[in-house]
């Protein structure tokens, strides 16, 4: 862990280097966190070709083999970092959300709502769209010239959307004999890979064009050359906070309320969890009590329903379960089905959306004990700014670029389709849709959600909202309810390839094209009337 911090510090002071030296660098806007995130993603993937250099299959994380003490000490050293800095982006992001709502008044509750609900409907529209999209090429182009299965056009969502953890996952249910899509871990694996390494480099040009046109909530920005030293000119105060510094250092005891907010936040996921537990294990309880284990047509347990199987509590009851041969029948299993599918989903909520509310929770109890002046936000955005610099540079330099390049036109088919369709939600659907005020920066998190991880729509958008204040961040965590247990790796997600499969490409990519028109619609109804433009 400490050496995995020390080597993500010289990666950022490299980065403020190049930005400082590099006249076009600074014309690109580029941020050191970036730049010292792609230098390590580059002695990353050096390290992986000289630790493995006639071994295929090694990832980021992954230890790989030394062979006749030819790994030298600093290459082990980068590649153990690597591992380390894939588990930061998570709790980076949560540490970055506790701090959203802990250093400003809440908005009231209807408006958060409406905002809430206005980019849910986006997100919706984002994602959905990504399945109708890759399902409409599948079947109207590659299937005509190629034999691929039809949950083949899944893979945009599963891979952009949903991302590495999603592609693993859906990886089983692609494979399975229901489904049929041969390599459907490796596929979904490369999609996201391709969709991480887009978001980052297409994201930064859309952030210039932004800039350039006046579509950030600063208006158009003259276009001028920053090094990183003009402030030793002029130099700014550090904020101390309110509390005197012969009590307790200032600084730390902004430290000390962050963390509070953040615990709470950590406290409310594992309540939920906990809670969650025993209604799931009760309701596949009942689901195996209604089961006839009579030897014929024996399905194996690693074949019953995916919900099932991802979830601990509820692989503990089937093992106890199962008949002596480890088999249940296959005709008379009766799944969980949506209900459990849904419940089990509050377990994989991110942590982010528990601090957010852990921030606010902190924020109010402070309020109503007239203690709200102690907490000092300009040091608050420090504190959520360091973690968002370092949130880049990991998430940049662990990028996993070892995916399998297979069915390679056909991929390449679904991949101009998911540039397509995400560009057209950034510049047309969030632009009619999401609050005039800051519609970039809150499409722009979109954007990097929906092609690579929230992290990455996070560095994008402190871009041109540096300290998150524009109140895009906000709409995106209270929205993000609405569409993470049900899309982009949700329940919907899990259940469409065996839908798709059993229905046919038809009967599925039609529908879903009438329903993105239809959310487009109820957007277009929630947008305030003219002259409103609070919201």
């Amino acid at each position: 862990m400490q050496t995995a911090f020390l080597v993500a510090a010289l990666l950022l002071m490299t980065g403020f280097v190049l930005r400082a030296r590099l006249a076009w660098l600074q014309g690109l806007y580029i941020p050191a966190s970036i730049l010292g995130g792609l230098v390590g993603l580059v002695l990353v993937q050096l390290t992986l070709q000289i630790a493995t250099p006639n071994t295929e299959g090694t990832t980021v994380g992954e230890a790989p083999p030394e062979t006749s003490g030819e790994l030298v000490w600093w290459v082990q050293g980068i590649h153990d970092c690597a591992g380390e800095w894939k588990t930061w982006p998570g709790w980076l992001i949560a540490v970055v959300f506790a701090g959203l709502l802990l250093d400003r008044r809440a908005r009231p509750v209807q408006q958060s709502l409406r905002l809430a609900a206005r980019e849910g409907i986006v997100v919706w529209i984002v994602v959905l769209g990504q399945t109708t999209v890759g399902l409409l090429v599948t079947w109207l182009i590659i299937q005509q010239f190629t034999d691929v299965p039809n949950a083949f056009g899944m893979l945009i969502e599963v891979g952009f959307a949903g991302g590495h953890g999603t592609a693993a996952a859906m990886g089983q249910v692609f494979e399975s004999e229901a489904v049929g899509l041969t390599g459907g871990t490796d596929l979904g694996t490369f999609m996201a890979t391709v969709g991480l390494v887009f978001s980052v480099l297409s994201g930064i040009v859309y952030v210039n064009i932004a800039m350039r046109r006046g579509w950030t909530r600063a208006g158009e920005v003259t276009f001028h050359r920053v090094t990183g030293l003009e402030a030793r000119r002029h130099p700014q105060p550090v904020a101390l906070g309110r509390v005197h510094g012969d009590v307790i250092d200032p600084f730390l005891f902004q430290v000390l309320i962050l963390t509070i907010a953040f615990g709470i936040g950590w406290a409310l996921r594992a309540t939920v969890a906990e809670a969650v537990n025993p209604v799931l294990t009760a309701m596949t309880q009942r689901s195996f009590e209604q089961a006839d284990t009579n030897h014929d047509g024996k399905l194996d347990s690693a074949e019953i329903g995916a919900a099932v199987r991802d979830d601990e509590a509820a692989r503990q009851v089937l093992m106890s379960d199962l008949d002596r041969d480890g088999a249940i029948n296959r005709e008379e299993f009766n799944d969980p089905g949506i209900g459990f599918a849904l419940v089990s989903q509050l377990k994989t909520l991110p942590l982010f959306i528990y601090t957010l509310l852990g921030g606010l929770l902190v924020r109010r109890a402070a309020e109503l004990l007239r203690l709200a002046d102690l907490i000092d936000g300009a040091s608050v955005q420090r504190l959520t700014g360091a973690a968002m610099e370092l949130l880049v540079v990991a998430a940049i330099a662990s990028l996993n670029l070892t995916a399998v390049f297979d069915v390679w036109k056909e991929l390449g088919l679904l991949i101009v389709a998911a540039f397509l369709w995400t560009g057209f939600c950034l510049l047309v659907v969030a632009r009619r849709l999401l609050p005039s005020q800051y519609w970039f920066e809150l499409g722009i998190i979109n954007y990097g959600m929906s092609t690579g991880t929230t992290a990455t729509g996070f560095v994008l958008a402190r871009i041109v909202d540096k300290n998150l204040d524009s109140g895009a961040a906000e709409d995106y965590a209270l929205a993000a309810p609405l569409s993470a247990p049900f899309i982009g790796g949700g329940i919907l997600t899990l259940l469409l390839p065996t839908l798709i499969t059993r229905t046919g490409m038809a009967w599925i990519a039609i529908p879903l094209l009438l329903v993105l028109v239809a959310l487009f619609m109820l957007g277009l109804a929630l947008r305030p009337r003219t002259g409103n433009t609070s919201i």
